[in-house]
């Protein structure tokens, strides 16, 4: 790591959602602490518990308090709204730069946090997105998500001329500039999320979208891939696609009001 990154970041911001996360959440977090305690910059980790319904939110409230731990916070609401809202909910609490969203299913080990902030420094990026089809990632994962994965990403280089081969993974770095005026502006709250985000920066002049390479190892835990999730990620992105080329919703300047702000009635802040 080097000096100048160091005084780039003075404190970086991770994002966890979590819904049913509970078996496996206190190692991921312990896996992700290790790794953050290695890095020359101080931290906070956010974890969203989006109305789980297992022991996902006493399984982060036992992590944090057991290990004593400042840097974490978590959010919880009794309601599941999806990884996109509780993605962005937990984002507009955040006070680092750069904002990282990270998976806490454990396909991705935490370490391959620090290669991304590398790559968005050199390559002054707005975002970094860990991709499975960089020519260095090392992936293993079975044949049909590969399959779906790449026939998806095939369909949104179509649709919305992004020069991204990955969008999905849960893997992604942002600037703070870039989330502070994108998320007002998306609707989705589930399936298709990370396009919406992609598609919206890119509309609104953040085009400096880089991938990294990244090691996946995949975790058959908490998959929820099924063909339910196919039909309603199709239809998100047929939304979008109204969105962005019909309506030019993503470029307007005067919005609906904020999705995030209407349910903030629902949500709760847990402390330790």
């Amino acid at each position: 790591m080097t000096q100048e990154m160091k005084n780039d970041f003075k404190k970086i911001s991770v994002i966890i959602p979590a819904y049913n996360k509970g078996p496996h959440l206190k190692q991921c977090l312990k896996l992700l602490t290790k790794e953050l305690e290695r890095l020359p910059y101080n931290y906070e980790v956010i974890i969203v518990n989006d109305g789980s319904q297992d022991n996902t939110l006493k399984k982060a409230l036992e992590y944090v308090n057991s290990s004593r731990q400042q840097h974490f916070r978590i959010i919880s609401y009794p309601l599941n709204v999806g990884k996109g809202f509780a993605i962005c909910y937990g984002s507009t609490k955040a006070t680092g730069d750069p904002v990282i969203f990270f998976d806490a299913d454990l396909d991705i080990h935490p370490r391959q946090i620090h290669l991304l902030i590398e790559y968005l420094v050199h390559h002054d990026a707005d975002i970094v997105v860990g991709s499975r089809r960089h020519p260095d990632s090392q992936t293993n994962y079975p044949l049909s998500r590969r399959i779906m994965s790449q026939t998806y990403q095939y369909l949104t280089r179509l649709l919305f001329q992004l020069n991204i081969r990955d969008t999905q993974l849960g893997l992604k770095v942002f600037r703070k500039k870039v989330l502070d005026e994108i998320i007002p502006k998306l609707t989705i709250k589930k399936w298709t999320f990370d396009v919406e985000l992609l598609v919206a920066a890119h509309q609104n002049g953040f085009t400096k979208i880089i991938e990294a390479p990244i090691v996946l190892t995949h975790q058959p835990i908490g998959s929820t891939v099924g063909l339910s999730a196919i039909f309603n990620s199709l239809k998100d992105t047929a939304a979008i696609f109204y969105r962005d080329k019909i309506c030019k919703h993503y470029t307007k300047n005067q919005l609906p009001r904020n999705q995030l702000a209407q349910t903030e009635s629902l949500t709760v802040v847990k402390a330790d």
